[in-house]
C-alpha cells in the first residue's frame, strides 16, 4: 500500500499561517469551578465554559447523579426537589468534533438546611474532689446526633437551667464532638437540660428537656485484659481504648480519684498506669511468682500476693505509695488465687489453695495483724447466721460495699456475705462456667467458657459462639443478658466504678489526737532521738483504714532573740513518716 500525504489537501484555516497556532482539543472543566443551585423544581449545575480553543465549537457532556445530557451552555439541570445537603455525584467532559478533555469528578452538596433535634440527651455526675471539696459536682453531658443533619452541623449549644429557670450554663460545643463537662454543680438542686444544633442555615429545634440532679453515677467503663492488651470500654459510647498493648495482665487494681491502675504482669512486675497521659513505670519487681493484686485507696497502701516457684507457700506484701514502706503482713501454706482489701473494716480477704487442692476463703486484719482464720467461721449455720453450709470452700469473686462475693464451685449463684462472714444473700444467677467477672454497682459482667455451651435455663437460648470470646452485663436481679464487647482472648474484667471507691467523713481522713506526748529517746550535745506519738483516726470512725501520718518538726534555739519558742517563723524544720 502506498499512502501520498499532500499538505495541499489540508489547508490551514483563514488567519493562520502555522499548525502550531491551531487548537482544537479541549482541556478539561477546572473542579473548583463546578458549583450548585438548588430551587423548587430541581438542581443547576453549572462551570466555567472552556476557551483554550481557538477553531472549534465547545460542548459538554455532563452527568448528575448517573443521568446523561449534552448541552452547549456550561450548565445542566436534575430535575425533581432534593432534600438538603443531598449529595450530586457529577461527571463532565468538553467537546469538541476533533476530540474530548479528560473527565472532571467533582461531589456537591444541595444547600444546607436546618437539623433535627439531638438525640439521647443524658448526664453522668460524679464528685470532682470527694475529699477536698465534696459539695462540688462535676457532670458529663452526652447526646447522640440527630437524625437528619441536613448538613455540616458547625456546633451544638447546650443550656443549663438551675431551680425556676435561672441559667446556669450556656456552652457552645464544637460540630464535631457529642460530649461536654460542667462544672460547679451542687447537691439538692434540679437543673434541667436542652440541646440544639446548627449548621449554616441556622439552628434546628431543642432537644426534650431532660431534668437531673447530681448522685453518684458516673460514665460506665469496664476494664477487660484481651489476650495481650489492656482495653478500656467506654459502655455508653461503646468505644474501645486500648490503654496497654503487648502486655499480657494477670490481676489489676485502680485508683478512680487518681485515674491510675496498678497492674501486675506474668513477668512478676508491678506497674503503675496513668489513665489521663497513658505513661506507665515500675512500682515493684516480685521475687516470687504474684497471683494477685489489692489495693486500699484511703490507707494508699497496695497488696500483692505472690508464692514460691513450687507454689507451696504464699505471701502477702504490702507497700506504702506514701512512705514507700515495704512489708510482709502475712504467710501461708499454699498458694493464694485472689486477694481483695475491704479498707472500711482494714480487712484483708483470699482465697488459698492447699497442698491438698481445697479451697478455702481466708480472712486476716490489715490493720493490727493477728492471726488468719476462715472467713467463714463454721460450715454449720449457727447464732443468727445462715451461709449455707461449706461456704469456706467458696470462690472469691470480690469485694461490693462492705459485702464478700462468692461463689461455690459448680453453683450457679453468686453470692454476698457481710464481712463478718454470717448473714448470706444470692445476689444474681451467672452461668457455670465463666472464666472472669467483675461487678459494678448494679451490673455484674461476665465472661463465659466457650469451650462449655451456655445454654441454659437462665437465658433460655443457646449460645451460637463459637470463636471468639464474648462479655456479657446482666443487672443484678435480673435474667437477661446484653453482650457489651467481644474480643480474643478474654482473660480478666474489672469494672471501673467511681462509687466502689467511697471515702469516710473527712475527720476520718485526718490524724487523731496523740496518744500521748513526744518523748526524748535518746541525747547527745548535738542531737536527739524523739519518739513520736502515734496516731490513729477517731474512735468512731470504726476500723476504716487509716493514711500513713507525717510529722512536721519545728525546732530552734530558745536562747536568741528571735527563738523558736515564739513563733515558728524562728524554727527550722523537718518532715517524718510516722
Amino acid at each position: 500500500m502506498i499512502s501520498v500525504l499532500d499538505g495541499a489537501l489540508h489547508p490551514l484555516p483563514a488567519g493562520f499561517t502555522d499548525s502550531h497556532q491551531v487548537h482544537v482539543l479541549p482541556d478539561s472543566v477546572p473542579a473548583e469551578s463546578v458549583t450548585l443551585s438548588a430551587e423548587d423544581g430541581g438542581v443547576t449545575v453549572t462551570w466555567e465554559a472552556v476557551t483554550n480553543t481557538n477553531f472549534a465549537t465547545v460542548t459538554y457532556r455532563a452527568e448528575l447523579n448517573g443521568r446523561q445530557v449534552a448541552v452547549e451552555a456550561p450548565e445542566a439541570e436534575l430535575d425533581g426537589a432534593l432534600p438538603a445537603f443531598s449529595p450530586v455525584q457529577v461527571a463532565l467532559r468538553a467537546v469538541t468534533r476533533w476530540g474530548e478533555s479528560a473527565l472532571t469528578q467533582v461531589t456537591l452538596h444541595t444547600p444546607e438546611g436546618t437539623p433535627s433535634e439531638p438525640r439521647s440527651l443524658r448526664v453522668y455526675t460524679m464528685r470532682q474532689q470527694p475529699i477536698v471539696d465534696p459539695q462540688n459536682w462535676t457532670a458529663v453531658v452526652r447526646w447522640d446526633v440527630p437524625v437528619s443533619a441536613n448538613g455540616i452541623i458547625g456546633h451544638y449549644r447546650l443550656t443549663v437551667w438551675q431551680g425556676d429557670g435561672i441559667v446556669f450554663s450556656s456552652t457552645v460545643v464544637n460540630g464535631s464532638e457529642t460530649e461536654t463537662q460542667l462544672t460547679g454543680l451542687r447537691e439538692n438542686v434540679t437543673y434541667g437540660a436542652e440541646i440544639q444544633a446548627e449548621t449554616s442555615a441556622g439552628p434546628g429545634p431543642l432537644s426534650s428537656r431532660l431534668e437531673f440532679e447530681v448522685r453518684d453515677f458516673p460514665v460506665p467503663r469496664l476494664l477487660v485484659a484481651d489476650a495481650d492488651r489492656l482495653r478500656l470500654v467506654d459502655l455508653d459510647t461503646e468505644k474501645v481504648t486500648d490503654l496497654l498493648t503487648q502486655q499480657r495482665v494477670t490481676d489489676l487494681a485502680s485508683d478512680v480519684r487518681e485515674q491510675r491502675l496498678f497492674l501486675l504482669t506474668p513477668d512478676n512486675d508491678i506497674l503503675s498506669l496513668d489513665l489521663r497521659t497513658l505513661t506507665k513505670h515500675k512500682v515493684e519487681s516480685l521475687r516470687g511468682s504474684g497471683s494477685s493484686l489489692a489495693y486500699d485507696w484511703i490507707s494508699r497502701d497496695l497488696y500483692w500476693a505472690e508464692s514460691d516457684t513450687a507454689g507451696q507457700y504464699s505471701s502477702i506484701y504490702r507497700r506504702n505509695l506514701d512512705t514507700e514502706t515495704l512489708e510482709r503482713v502475712a504467710g501461708q501454706n499454699g498458694r493464694i488465687g485472689r486477694l481483695r482489701v475491704d479498707p472500711w473494716t482494714s480487712l484483708l480477704v483470699w482465697n488459698m489453695v492447699g497442698r491438698d487442692g481445697a479451697t478455702m476463703l481466708m480472712k486476716r486484719s490489715a490493720r493490727d495483724g493477728g492471726v488468719i482464720g476462715q472467713f467463714f467461721d463454721a460450715n454449720e449455720p449457727s447464732d443468727g447466721c445462715d451461709c449455707p453450709s461449706g461456704a469456706s470452700g467458696g470462690r472469691l469473686v470480690g469485694l461490693h460495699g462492705h459485702r464478700v462475693l462468692w461463689q461455690l464451685p459448680g453453683d450457679d449463684r453468686l453470692m454476698a456475705a457481710d464481712m463478718d462472714g454470717c448473714r448470706c444473700q444470692t445476689l444474681s444467677d451467672i452461668p457455670k462456667h465463666v472464666i472472669s467477672m467483675a461487678l459494678s454497682e448494679d451490673t455484674l459482667f461476665w465472661s463465659p467458657n466457650t469451650t462449655h455451651s451456655i445454654s441454659n435455663s437462665i437465658f433460655n437460648s443457646s449460645s451460637d459462639e463459637d470463636t471468639g470470646s464474648p462479655v456479657y452485663s446482666q443487672r443484678l436481679g435480673s435474667s437477661g443478658r446484653r453482650q457489651v464487647y467481644w474480643g480474643a482472648s478474654v482473660g480478666g474484667l474489672w469494672a471501673l466504678d467511681g462509687r466502689q471507691q467511697r471515702y469516710p467523713a473527712v475527720h476520718c481522713l485526718l490524724p487523731g489526737p496523740p496518744a500521748g506526748r513526744t518523748t526524748d529517746t535518746h541525747s547527745t550535745a548535738s542531737t536527739v532521738d524523739l519518739q513520736m506519738s502515734p496516731r490513729s483516726p477517731p474512735a468512731e470512725c470504726g476500723a476504716v483504714s487509716a493514711a500513713a501520718v507525717r510529722y512536721t518538726l519545728h525546732y530552734g534555739s530558745n536562747a536568741e532573740k528571735e527563738r523558736c519558742r515564739d513563733e515558728l517563723r524562728f524554727c527550722q524544720n523537718m518532715v517524718s513518716g510516722g
